[in-house]
């Protein structure tokens, strides 16, 4: 799933302003694949671990952002000192978009474990910040992992 232009993006009740797009990518970790003995192609595949990534980029220009935004972990510190939200700190990103050419908005939103802050400067726009998250479940069944409602 791509989001273009959310109207509203809170992490951990933080507001980031600029956002452009987020992407929800959904992979397996770990895929079984079976072969007959007397043929080469796959006769089984399963995908039993499943990973669901989302991928935040946000505008930056000079002086757009709060101290706390602008902080290289805006999250603040983690106990461990790693990066935000490294295993030790569950956040919740929510997103709200419009759904359709209605006015009716739909609320997106994940518990969250943030893998990865990255800003690319050489960018054609001024800086683009990536925020990469890994979505966890309460008790990894699947369910809960994203929740979708209209707003």
């Amino acid at each position: 799933m791509y989001f273009v232009d959310p109207t509203e993006v809170l992490l951990d009740g933080l507001a980031l302003r600029d956002v452009e797009a987020i992407s929800v990518d959904i992979s397996c970790a770990n895929v079984l694949k079976f072969w007959r003995s007397d043929a080469p192609d796959v006769v089984f595949a399963d995908g039993a671990l499943r990973v669901v990534t989302l991928k935040l980029t946000q505008r930056v220009e000079a002086g757009s952002l709060s101290a706390q935004e602008a902080a290289p972990n805006p999250l603040g510190p983690t106990p461990s000192g790693g990066l935000p939200g490294a295993m030790d700190r569950v956040a919740v990103l929510e997103f709200f978009i419009k759904a359709g050419r209605t006015s009716v908005r739909a609320r997106v939103s994940a518990r969250v474990v943030i893998t990865s802050i990255a800003h690319d400067l050489m960018h054609a726009r001024g800086v683009l910040r990536r925020i990469e998250m890994i979505a966890v479940s309460p008790d990894g069944s699947g369910n809960g992992t994203l929740s979708y409602d209209v707003a």
